[in-house]
């Protein structure tokens, strides 16, 4: 899952187990950048049939859906690449850390090199 959103890419979700139905939630229904593929019965392993996969596929390719999931997951994507720029907030939180790690380490007379 982060990976395609990392790339920018919308997929299909087909939540299975363990944390996969919470994630699924949330990519789908909160940051809308996939669309769910239903099982038969409404429940998490159930039988999925080809004609989901199908309506799953053309809605992310050709519905409208699937155009604001498009923009939705560019725009995270766009987001996640300028936090980890050299100018990031990601970045710099990576500095900052190193940097406390370093000063704490060197107080207790270890010798660190970065």
């Amino acid at each position: 899952m982060l990976e395609s959103v990392a790339a920018g890419v919308p997929l299909a979700a087909w939540p299975i187990g363990f944390e996969q139905p919470m994630n699924a939630k949330f990519v789908v229904d909160e940051i809308k950048v996939r669309v769910r593929v239903r099982t038969c019965d409404g429940t998490i392993g159930g039988l999925v049939k080809s004609e989901e996969v199908v309506r799953a596929v053309r809605e992310l390719m050709f519905g409208e859906a699937g155009k604001v999931m498009a923009s939705n997951v560019a725009n995270i994507a766009a987001q996640g690449h300028l936090a980890v720029s050299d100018s990031g907030l990601s970045r710099k939180a990576l500095e900052e850390m190193i940097s406390e790690f370093c000063m704490k380490n060197n107080k207790a007379g270890k010798i660190v090199q970065v």
